[in-house]
């Protein structure tokens, strides 16, 4: 899929071979370590992403009863910690903002009431 924010049009994009090079790219920007054999290939026409499969990737186990919110408050906050690091470690590269732009942004309010309507609606 292309971009969230290619897609509105609002945020000057760089441009890619292929949507498969753009998160490829952006996933060895962002990641301290990047899984093996990341790249992107075309088969058949269609952009693709190569990698090495990792068994334990993206698994999480949450304890039952009234220990289940607790970690997944703690999980979401270290999620977003991660998050931002990987923002961090992007910033300026191929065109794309720099600290300065994000704080600048931050500090503006009105896309704060868009993001919350977006989330509302993804929660379904």
């Amino acid at each position: 899929m292309p971009s969230a924010l290619a897609m509105t049009g609002a945020v000057a994009q760089p441009s890619w071979n292929s949507e498969a090079q753009r998160v490829v790219s952006i996933q060895y920007r962002m990641q301290a370590v990047s899984m093996a054999f990341l790249q992107a290939v075309s088969l058949d026409g269609k952009s693709c992403i190569l990698r090495g499969l990792q068994p334990g990737e993206d698994r999480v186990t949450l304890p039952d009863g009234a220990e289940r919110q607790k970690a997944l408050e703690s999980l979401m906050h270290g999620c977003g910690q991660i998050t931002a690091w990987d923002h961090l470690r992007g910033l300026g590269r191929q065109g794309s903002a720099s600290g300065d732009d994000l704080v600048r942004f931050g500090q503006r309010d009105d896309w704060q009431g868009d993001l919350l309507a977006l989330s509302g609606i993804c929660a379904g």
